[in-house]
């Protein structure tokens, strides 16, 4: 692959994490404000357990993916940078011995 496609598969990777991260704290931020009821006379916190432990989960999970996605993308973007160099300095090293 060349470093273009390194670039663009990181860009790829880095809308994903957005998609990913905006999904998983919907997720979560739902199943956590529907597991709590708060009583403000009585100032007492009721916790629902039954409701929150799937879209919780499911949140977590998305979130480490998010995770993963934005570092892959920071490695094809380092990658394709390490790529782009040498292909600059075969290029400078080749225009070098030409000269000579």
């Amino acid at each position: 692959m060349t470093p273009r496609h390194w670039f663009v598969a990181g860009w790829l990777f880095i809308v994903a994490t957005a998609g990913l991260a905006i999904a998983g704290a919907v997720l979560v931020l739902n199943a956590v404000s529907s597991g709590f009821q708060v009583y403000p006379a009585s100032s007492q916190i009721v916790i629902n357990p039954s409701q929150t432990p799937f879209g919780l989960m499911l949140g977590v999970v998305l979130a480490v993916l998010a995770g993963v996605a934005f570092f892959s993308g920071l490695a094809c973007f380092f990658w394709g940078a390490m790529l782009d160099s040498r292909q600059r300095m075969t290029e400078i090293l080749r225009l070098l011995r030409q000269s000579e």
